[in-house]
C-alpha cells in the first residue's frame, strides 16, 4: 500500500499551515521516485554528481520528524541520506535549511546532503546556498525527467509523462515567454514587460477582441510608466473619454491605482479595470447603470475571477474616484500551464473574454457612455 499513488495523496489533509499545492507535489514526486530505483539513481546523479553509481536501492519518505522539524522528502540508503526542502510559492523560514542540515549531520555514520527545490532562483535565499548541496528548481526536474525518458524510449514512461504535465498545469515547467519565474520575481525593469506588450500587440489582431460587444472603442495598444498598467484600451484613450472607461490587461505596480496584487505569492494581476475621468467623479456614483452594475458584478463570478470595487475597501485610506472597478485574478493562474507563445495567447484571450462577456451581459456601461456623449453634444 506505501507504492500506491491514492494513498500517498491522501496523507494531507488542507491546513492553514501547509501549502497544499507544494504537499501535493511533495507526495507525487516520492511516489514517482519509489516506483524507479534507476530513476531515483539518475535523478540524484544529476544534482549531487558525487553520488553516482555508489548507491542503489534507496528509500523515499516524506514529513520525517528532525527533532520536531520535518523536511518534504527524505531518501536514505545505507550509510547516505539526502534531505529535501520543497517550495512553490512559500519563502523558506529563517534557519529552516540551516536545521535540516545540522540534524543530519548528527546522524551517526551517515553522509548527508541538502537539496533545496523552488519554483524560482529569487528563492535560494544566502542561507539555503550555504547549507545546501543543490539549490534548483522545478524546471531543472522537469528536464531531467526529459533525460530519463530519451534514454529510456523503449520503456513506458507514462507516469514520468504524467508528472511532467503537473509540473506544468503548476507553472513549473520548461520556461515559457512569460515564466513562472518572471511573473514571481517581476520588477518593472526586467524582461516581462517586452513580453507581455508583444502579447498585447498580437492580441489586438484578434477575432474575440473585435467583434464582442465591447468593441465599439478605439483598441490602442498603451504601457503607461507612472500608472503601472500594461494592456489594451478598449474604451476611453485619454481621460476625457473615461465616462467609463475600459481596460484589459495587467497591473504590473498597483501603487498609483491604490490596488494591491490579489495574491502577492502570485506576482502582478491580470485585470480589467473600469474608469472614470475627474468630470464625473461628483456623479457616476449615483448613476443607477453605476449602482446596477455594482450590484450585478457583485455576484457575477467564480472563484476563478475576483470582483473588487475600491470605493467599498475599508482597508484604504483614500478611495480611487479614478478606477474604481477592477475584475481580476493573479496571472500566474491565466499563465499555468501553457509553453508556448500561441498558448499564452489563447489563454490571455480565453480569461479576458470571460471577464468581458460578464460585463457587458448588460448594457450599463454603454448606457453611461452614450448617455453623457449626448450630455457633452447638448
Amino acid at each position: 500500500m506505501d507504492n500506491d499513488l491514492l494513498v500517498s495523496l491522501v496523507k494531507y489533509s488542507p491546513r492553514n499551515s501547509h501549502n497544499p499545492a507544494e504537499n501535493f507535489l511533495t507526495e507525487a514526486f516520492s511516489w514517482l521516485l519509489r516506483q524507479s530505483d534507476e530513476f531515483s539513481c539518475f535523478f540524484l546523479a544529476r544534482i549531487i554528481p558525487n553520488l553516482e553509481n555508489k548507491y542503489t536501492g534507496w528509500k523515499w519518505s516524506t514529513q520525517v520528524n528532525f527533532n520536531g522539524f520535518f523536511p518534504d522528502m527524505v531518501a536514505t540508503c545505507d550509510n547516505a541520506m539526502v534531505v529535501f526542502e520543497h517550495k512553490i510559492s512559500s519563502e523558506l523560514s529563517e534557519n529552516q535549511i540551516r536545521r535540516y542540515r545540522d540534524h543530519a549531520a548528527d546522524i551517526k555514520n551517515t553522509q548527508s546532503w541538502v537539496v533545496l527545490i523552488t519554483a524560482s532562483t529569487t528563492q535560494h535565499t544566502e542561507e539555503a546556498l550555504d547549507c545546501c548541496e543543490k539549490c534548483c528548481c522545478w524546471y531543472d526536474v522537469h528536464k531531467t525527467i526529459e533525460e530519463w525518458i530519451d534514454t529510456n524510449k523503449t520503456s513506458d514512461n507514462t507516469i514520468f509523462s504524467m508528472f511532467q504535465k503537473l509540473l506544468e498545469h503548476q507553472g513549473l515547467g520548461p520556461a515559457a515567454p512569460v515564466s513562472h519565474e518572471a511573473i514571481l520575481s517581476y520588477l518593472p525593469a526586467q524582461s516581462l514587460v517586452p513580453t507581455l506588450k508583444a502579447l498585447m500587440q498580437r492580441a489586438i489582431t484578434k477575432d474575440w477582441l473585435q467583434k464582442g460587444s465591447w468593441s465599439e472603442g478605439e483598441l490602442n495598444e498603451v504601457r503607461d510608466d507612472r500608472c503601472g498598467r500594461l494592456g489594451i484600451s478598449l474604451f476611453g484613450l485619454s481621460n476625457s473619454d473615461w465616462y467609463p472607461g475600459v481596460f484589459v490587461g495587467f497591473m504590473l505596480d498597483g501603487s498609483d491605482h491604490r490596488a494591491k496584487p490579489l495574491d502577492n505569492s502570485k506576482g502582478p494581476d491580470f485585470t480589467v479595470i473600469i474608469s472614470f475621468g475627474s468630470q464625473l467623479h461628483d456623479s457616476y456614483r449615483n448613476f443607477p447603470e453605476y449602482k446596477a452594475l455594482i450590484k450585478r458584478l457583485s455576484n457575477a463570478f467564480s472563484k476563478d475571477l475576483n470582483f473588487y470595487h475600491h470605493l467599498e475597501d475599508d482597508g484604504v485610506d483614500s478611495k480611487n474616484l479614478w478606477h474604481p472597478i477592477h475584475i481580476r485574478c493573479s496571472m500566474l493562474d491565466v499563465f499555468r500551464g501553457t509553453k508556448t507563445s500561441e498558448e499564452q495567447d489563447a489563454a490571455f484571450a480565453s480569461k479576458a473574454t470571460e471577464a468581458l462577456e460578464v460585463l457587458f451581459k448588460e448594457d450599463e456601461i454603454l448606457r453611461m457612455r452614450q448617455q453623457y456623449s449626448q450630455a457633452k453634444a447638448a
